[in-house]
């Protein structure tokens, strides 16, 4: 099995997902079914105690309301990751290996590339290394004028 079809909920749109070497090794252990789905608020749990355990505790500024005022407060990384920080991250750590942002949409739901590119996470650094990788992988293809 190559990849994994489904239906999306929001839109009803089939999409096809390739399967990454580690699900397949997940699927195989439960003899290519799935495991027993789960909310989303457990699933937060879980993905909150797993990256507790990875030690994954870098500050970050979180906005909170407290008595109808914007506070901003300092936690730990892992006390505030979801399922939708891991869907972004997918999306940018997709996107940062050089996947086309198109391939990656078809999987992700994006309808335009222009919201695509707003919900990844990379700044002008990164772009920089996406091209001298690419460079180091294809060869520099620019040439110089004689």
């Amino acid at each position: 099995m190559k990849t994994f079809e489904l239906r999306q909920n929001k839109t009803g749109k089939k999409v096809v997902i390739p399967l990454h070497s580690t699900v397949k090794e997940i699927l195989n252990k439960y003899n290519g079914k799935l495991p027993k789905p789960m909310t989303n608020q457990k699933f937060n749990v879980y993905l909150k105690q797993a990256a507790s355990k990875a030690e994954i505790n870098e500050p970050c500024k979180k906005t909170v309301l407290e008595k109808g005022l914007r506070v901003e407060k300092t936690v730990k990384k892992h006390e505030i990751i979801s399922s939708h920080t891991a869907r972004r991250s997918f999306c940018t750590n997709a996107y940062k290996d050089g996947i086309p942002s198109l391939a990656i949409m078809a999987i992700s739901g994006h309808k335009t590339e222009r919201a695509f590119l707003r919900y990844i996470k990379t700044d002008a650094k990164e772009h920089a290394e996406m091209f001298y990788k690419k460079w180091q992988e294809n060869g520099e293809f620019l040439k110089k004028a004689k």
